[in-house]
């Protein structure tokens, strides 16, 4: 988060404290503007800056019986807005042997200044894309591999955020060349194993098993 820091010319005098007051427009007393630190000795830090826009501090001196000095100059400071928030639930939603969708939920957007997204594959930048859009989708990509993916906001400013990053995996082969050989109270099964290029990415077969045919293993539960 951003935040704005204050110096003084402290004045002559012991034991003196400082407070920091703020407004929307310039003033002349204390009673027009907002008290946002006291107690302080030489340096005021507001880490929690004011939305977009101009804002104006001013500072008095307090000495040990609390008396409050007049009002020092009043200095102007523009307020630079943080980025957009990050996108949440980003998630890969579809996966092929050469290709990877991604979904997410939309940037907040507290300031309003959204512009759109960046999207990243492997640290470069990949594309922007408008502000409606929640769902990108990676193309010509190497089977049974990896893909660092970041999606980060950006601003009417060009502000980006620091981004949202994920790992997704492209499908590898099926395996092939499947025999069932029948035998006395059990079944042997053999098959062709996954390309050598893809057995890196190979963590183990599962084995699927019904009294019918079936072309999909959704819903089913490896033996």
């Amino acid at each position: 988060a951003g935040y704005f820091q204050l110096a003084w010319t402290a004045p002559a005098g012991d034991d003196l404290t400082y407070r920091v007051y703020r407004h929307t427009q310039t003033f002349g007393t204390t009673a027009e503007a907002t008290l946002v630190a006291s107690g302080l000795t030489a340096t005021a830090r507001d880490d929690q800056p004011p939305s977009a826009g101009e804002w104006f501090y001013g500072v008095t001196a307090l000495d040990i019986a609390g008396q409050e000095s007049a009002l020092s100059n009043v200095i102007a400071i523009t307020a630079d807005p943080p980025p957009p928030e990050d996108v949440t639930d980003l998630i890969v939603s579809a996966a092929t042997d050469t290709s990877l969708t991604v979904t997410w939920s939309a940037s907040a957007n507290t300031s309003g200044l959204l512009a759109g997204y960046r999207v990243f594959k492997n640290g470069g930048l990949l594309e922007e894309i408008g502000p409606g859009q929640t769902t990108y989708t990676f193309s010509s990509l190497t089977k049974a591999s990896a893909t660092t993916i970041r999606v980060s906001t950006f601003d009417s400013n060009n502000k980006q955020s620091i981004g949202t990053t994920i790992v997704g995996w492209t499908l590898m082969d099926n395996p092939t060349g499947l025999v069932a050989i029948g035998k006395t109270n059990r079944i042997e099964v053999s098959w062709q194993p996954v390309p050598a290029a893809q057995q890196p990415a190979l963590l183990h077969y599962a084995i699927y098993r019904e009294s019918a045919p079936f072309v999909s293993v959704a819903g089913l539960s490896p033996i």
